[in-house]
């Protein structure tokens, strides 16, 4: 037990080296979240699914203020429900802010852990599966595509890996020891990484298929029968977002958003990168040592081959996802996330390759991966001086794995101009329209970060824009980002038209940073009087236009609308046919119940709200 107790100290102490430098937490305030990239998407997920748990008793709901409505969470983001689970559980004693820092933090400490943890249930020795742990955050270090994702905010994904891992081992312990505490162990990870993100299944499934598959002989069918309760149980669990995603499934459709596939070139440059060197040392390690530990019998043959299969799974995905033969079952989960996972397979790969050549030289082994890894760490810690100097920049890009460029965790988005920009909104606008507001693909205009997500929470107004470009989902039709608005590029679109679709979903202002929706609004300044400018970062500027429209947010009918997460509360109402200027979703209803329907304006696919009010009611609330 000392002997556990000291190997994971020590590997808590590894990983710390490689937080402090890499990420640097030291930067970070207690009381505000995280906001660069896809940080602020995520936070604002999380406000939205525990405000809506709180009052609504579920994790979706209606949100009013982005693409003039739509099922909040559950069309948003899909992978966030697990993270928020447990962010919420710790904003119980922490502000919200603080809870989602240390979240993140203790993960990152965690990922080695689970990896001792999981080559230990794999069977593995101690010492063996230190190594595995010590060899991760070595090519965590290396691994600068690992550190993009955990920048962007793609924390749950990168979690999910971990954890699906972790799953995996213990179904195996299962399988070997018929244990109920390793049966539970089990259907409780799994419970939990099938809530943190939904390609935790697909990812699970390519260790145990194969596994299966080449111990079949020794399966039986009580073996079986746990496994399948077991599926069962987790997907009850896990049936609180399925069952809305479901319902709503037919609002997708497929659309590769960012990471697509590296492509061959990319396959072939990475091969005879320098930068990858660690990787190849570590893959050429793993086959030979695999090949000799099963000649010799040293290994288990199905648990190694499983984790080969699952490695060359994921690895083929990053790198050709997107080929014609494929490419409709892989591009639209952002195949190249998954050469992560296939990376964070190496350090168990090597063990196993390793594990027959004796205890005595993994000890050594591992002793000297420790020293060498602490020598690389200080070496990136005093830095190189002349970064203009190429010789001593490629020397510490090849040791450390570009770690002179850390993440940004600290960065204070409101500081650096996103407060002047939320004033200026509340100034000149009112929530008697929305706001178009201009998001951004590619170039993080917005301070480096997803901003327009946090928007509606800031102002308490809403908004055509946000909160995330190009969602892979038909109501993203009411969205405008980098030019492009109502799926087409803003420049295509005939004034009389526009203005169409701006008195169609209530738009009153317009605050954009593209030259073409510059040029455009210039074009047009009998349609759009300009208001004034505010200055983003690195040269950019958003442009405040006020629109020539009238502000009123019925089609047909009279009355006042006020917005809530999963609300929209009617006042002082006409008699008869109301239709509204909010997005249509199959399981809204009313209270009191009144006749709720779908009518198609434009070209907008998704339909607006229709009510009959016959029996006058001064009041309406609809709720989803």
């Amino acid at each position: 037990m000392k002997k556990t107790i000291l190997l994971l100290l020590l590997l808590v102490l590894a990983q710390g080296l490689f937080i402090y430098r890499v990420f640097p937490v030291y930067q970070l305030d207690p009381g505000t979240p995280i906001l660069i990239n896809d940080f602020s998407i995520h936070h604002y997920q999380t406000e939205q699914m525990l405000y809506l748990l709180k009052h609504f008793g579920k994790v979706s709901g209606y949100d009013p203020f982005f693409m003039a409505g739509y099922p909040g969470v559950v069309v948003n983001l899909t992978d966030n429900y697990g993270v928020a689970f447990t962010l919420g559980l710790l904003s119980m004693w922490l502000p919200l802010a603080i809870a989602e820092k240390l979240f993140l933090i203790g993960m990152l400490f965690l990922f080695p852990i689970i990896i001792y943890l999981a080559a230990v249930c794999l069977g593995l020795s101690r010492s063996q599966s230190f190594l595995a742990g010590i060899l991760l955050v070595v090519v965590m270090q290396y691994h600068e595509y690992y550190r993009s994702l955990m920048n962007w905010g793609l924390y749950s994904f990168v979690i999910s890996i971990f954890l699906s891992i972790l799953w995996f081992s213990l179904i195996v312990r299962y399988f070997k020891e018929r244990s109920r505490r390793k049966w539970l162990a089990a259907l409780l990870v799994g419970a939990y990484t099938v809530s943190v993100h939904p390609l935790s299944v697909p990812m699970f499934l390519s260790f145990l298929g194969p596994y299966l598959i080449f111990d079949a002989k020794k399966l039986t069918r009580r073996f079986f029968n746990g496994l399948l309760v077991m599926m069962l149980l987790i997907v009850l669990a896990n049936s609180y977002w399925i069952v809305p995603l479901l319902l709503h499934s037919g609002y997708y459709h497929q659309e590769a958003i960012y990471q697509k596939a590296f492509g061959f070139e990319k396959f072939i440059k990475d091969l005879m990168s320098v930068d990858q060197a660690i990787f190849h040392i570590l893959m050429v390690l793993s086959v030979i040592g695999t090949l000799i530990s099963l000649r010799k019998k040293k290994i288990e043959a199905p648990v190694v081959l499983a984790l080969w299969c699952a490695f060359f799974i994921f690895y083929g995905i990053s790198y050709f996802g997107e080929h014609s033969l494929v490419q409709n079952y892989f591009s639209h989960i952002e195949p190249a996330r998954f050469i992560t996972a296939a990376v964070f397979l190496i350090p168990l790969l090597t063990v196993y390759g390793i594990s027959g050549w004796g205890e005595e030289r993994i000890r050594n082994l591992a002793v000297l991966l420790i020293f060498s890894m602490i020598a690389m760490q200080a070496y990136c810690l005093s830095s190189i001086q002349h970064q203009d100097n190429c010789t001593a920049s490629r020397i510490k890009r090849v040791l450390c794995g570009n770690m002179c460029q850390p993440t940004e965790w600290g960065k204070d988005i409101m500081a650096e101009g996103g407060d002047r920009l939320v004033r200026r909104i509340r100034e000149v606008t009112d929530p008697s329209a929305r706001i178009l507001l201009e998001d951004h693909i590619w170039d993080f205009v917005y301070w480096d970060s997803r901003l327009p997500a946090l928007m509606s929470m800031l102002t308490e107004r809403s908004y055509i824009g946000g909160p995330f470009p190009h969602l892979s989902t038909k109501y993203n039709f009411a969205n405008f980002s980098s030019g492009m608005i109502f799926g087409r590029a803003i420049q295509e679109i005939p004034i009389g038209e526009l203005m169409e679709y701006m008195k169609l979903y209530n738009v009153g202002w317009a605050v954009i940073h593209s030259p073409e929706a510059t040029r455009y609004f210039q074009m047009h300044g009998v349609r759009f009087r300009f208001l004034g400018k505010v200055p983003g970062p690195e040269g950019w500027e958003f442009r405040f236009y006020r629109v020539a429209s009238e502000r009123n947010y019925f089609v047909r009918g009279k009355g006042k609308v006020t917005m809530e997460w999963n609300e929209l509360k009617l006042s002082g109402l006409s008699e008869g046919e109301i239709i509204l200027k909010f997005h249509y979703a199959r399981d809204l209803r009313t209270k009191p119940p009144v006749l709720i329907q779908k009518v198609d304006y434009l070209d907008d696919p998704m339909g607006f709200i229709r009510l009959e009010n016959r029996e006058g009611y001064d009041t309406i609330r609809i709720t989803q």
